[in-house]
C-alpha cells in the first residue's frame, strides 16, 4: 500500500491471524485442502476487518489514528490481489522466493522475541 500505511501496527500471529497490535485480532486465514483421486484442492479464505470499528478495531481505525485516507474495499482488495499474484510468482518453485516470503512474513511475526 505504501503512503504510511506499512507504519500501521499490524501483526501475523502463528499460524494464521492477524492482529492489531498484540491484543486485537482484526482477520485470519483459513484453508481447507482435499485430495479426490489424483486431484488436491485447496480452497484459501481471508478476512480482514477494514472498516468496522466496533466492537473491535479496524484498518480504516488505525489509519485515522495515523492521519491516513480510509482505504476503499475496492483499493483494499485490488492491493491484496496484486500482492497476492506477486508472491505467488515469487515463490514459484524458486528456493530464493520462498526465503524472501519467510523474512517479510517474520518481520511481522507477532511471536517475535518469544
Amino acid at each position: 500500500m505504501g503512503n504510511g500505511y506499512e507504519n500501521l501496527d499490524l501483526q501475523l500471529k502463528w499460524p494464521n491471524d492477524i492482529y492489531a497490535g498484540q491484543h486485537c485480532k482484526i482477520g485470519g486465514v483459513v484453508v481447507f485442502t482435499s485430495i479426490i483421486g489424483s486431484s488436491i484442492h485447496v480452497n484459501v479464505g481471508c478476512g480482514v476487518n477494514l472498516s468496522n470499528d466496533e466492537p473491535t478495531k479496524s484498518i480504516n481505525q488505525m489509519a485515522n489514528q495515523n492521519d491516513l485516507p480510509p482505504i476503499s474495499r475496492e483499493s483494499f482488495l485490488s492491493q491484496v490481489f496484486n500482492k497476492l499474484e506477486y508472491y505467488l510468482d515469487t515463490i514459484g518453485g524458486n528456493s530464493e522466493g520462498e526465503k524472501d516470503i519467510f523474512n517479510l512474513y517474520h518481520k511481522y511475526w507477532l511471536h517475535g522475541n518469544q
